[in-house]
């Protein structure tokens, strides 16, 4: 298990809530005269705090010299037609760039329609062969030579075309020839 690292930032916000948790207690169990004299020994004039009226009736005066000015209004904020038209003429021309930009990348050969590579065919076929898959082998090897009918010459296509045959007659189970059973 890994040691807990001691965080001193933790340590010190910790100190400072037991602190002030100290100070309110202490701010509790005095009365009016008390805090006053608490105010004093720090330097404070009790008589010159705002008290809790004076504040909700800054707050009132606050809500009330907003409510009185009008909103913005979005006639105001209009831009004039050059710069839309200016901007029209940016986004089309991005768009522009970006279809210029997009087309070239998405030509790729394995997208839908695209002819496969004849290679990449007889490729995969070697590799079912390899694994002696051999229906598979000898399919993709068909798609290879109906795509290119020259890579048949090719030694490896030649070799792989024999392995299939010489599997396929260690498959067939060998016949004998049938007697006929004599009845008794």
């Amino acid at each position: 298990m890994i040691p807990r690292k001691i965080d001193p930032a933790r340590g010190w916000l910790f100190v400072a809530k037991l602190l002030a948790s100290e100070e309110i207690d202490e701010v509790d169990r005095l009365d009016d005269e008390g805090v006053a004299a608490a105010l004093r020994a720090r330097g404070r004039d009790p008589d010159k705090l705002t008290g809790v009226d004076a504040l909700k009736a800054r707050a009132a005066a606050i809500a009330e010299r907003e409510a009185a000015t009008p909103p913005a209004t979005a006639a105001g904020l209009t831009r004039p037609a050059r710069w839309r038209a200016r901007h029209a003429w940016l986004a089309a021309g991005s768009l522009g760039l970006l279809a210029a930009a997009v087309v070239p990348v998405n030509r790729d050969p394995d997208r839908v329609g695209a002819a496969p590579d004849p290679v990449m065919v007889r490729a995969a076929g070697f590799g079912a062969c390899h694994r002696h898959e051999w229906d598979a082998c000898e399919r993709e090897l068909d798609a290879a030579r109906a795509l290119d009918p020259d890579g048949e010459a090719v030694p490896a296509v030649k070799e792989a075309r024999s392995r299939i045959e010489a599997a396929r007659k260690a498959q067939e189970p060998e016949r004998e020839p049938e007697r006929k059973q004599e009845a008794p």
